[in-house]
């Protein structure tokens, strides 16, 4: 199954199709295994567990209920991290952009180069980038392809640099000072994510840290004080008793 569209088309209507497209897939194409693949785990799951384990048929409903989303969860994680991929390339992308035309290419020539050159060949941001460009050679409006850019991903800074390119088109600014301020503004956010990330991974790190120091802290600090308590009241029981 192809996982990008092959032609510019039409931005994807309903809920399946922009989810569908938001994962990387043309909705067309994976409308029948998808429909295919729910009929399936709505059977056989609910069936494949009742074999060994004996449940009521409230149980089985709740079952059949998660199978049949099953596929939806797993477009829905693909989606997640095809975004991940995308921004992770996005400033460095812009700024090969802004390289491309300050170099004296148009807009349209500099985006198809930097879509062959800058990103690795079955990048998601590749496969978008060549979409858009196909578009545009099909005579598509460019301020209608990149928005449309937009709206497949899903990506909010995506849809700010779409509408700063509109914006910018309009009152005739420099497309290029445009998105090398949009370049900085992602490289900004990248190093945020980072230090995030690493906040993350330090706090997850703590929990090992503190399941092995806690009992070594009670052997070696608490359970001493609580036998010098217990041996101080026997003491004095035996004193005053």
């Amino acid at each position: 199954m192809s996982t990008i569209v092959e032609t510019a088309t039409a931005d994807p209507q309903g809920w399946f199709a922009s989810l569908a497209r938001q994962a990387g897939f043309d909705p067309q194409q994976l409308r029948l295994p998808y429909w295919t693949a729910k009929a399936i785990l709505v059977v056989l799951l609910p069936l494949a567990i009742a074999e060994f384990f004996p449940l009521g048929w409230l149980s089985l409903v709740m079952i059949a209920l998660v199978a049949f989303l099953i596929p939806d969860f797993w477009l829905m994680n693909r989606r997640g991290r095809r975004k991940v991929r995308i921004l992770q390339s996005l400033s460095s992308f812009l700024d090969l952009l802004v390289s491309l035309l300050t170099s004296g290419l148009d807009i349209e020539e500099a985006f198809r180069r930097a879509g062959i050159r800058g990103l690795p060949a079955g990048h998601p941001l590749a496969d978008e980038v060549r979409l858009v460009s196909d578009e545009i050679a099909a005579g598509k409006d460019r301020s209608a392809a990149f928005a449309g850019l937009a709206a497949r991903t899903a990506i909010p800074d995506l849809h700010a640099l779409a509408s700063a390119l509109e914006l910018g088109s309009r009152l005739g600014f420099p497309v290029a000072e445009i998105l090398s301020t949009q370049a900085e503004i992602q490289r900004e956010k990248r190093v945020e994510r980072g230090r995030k990330r690493i906040d993350r991974a330090v706090i997850l790190a703590l929990f090992p840290v503190l399941l092995c120091g806690l009992p070594i802290l009670f052997m070696v600090v608490v359970l001493p004080i609580i036998l010098e308590v217990l041996k101080t009241v026997d003491l004095v029981k035996f004193l005053f008793g």
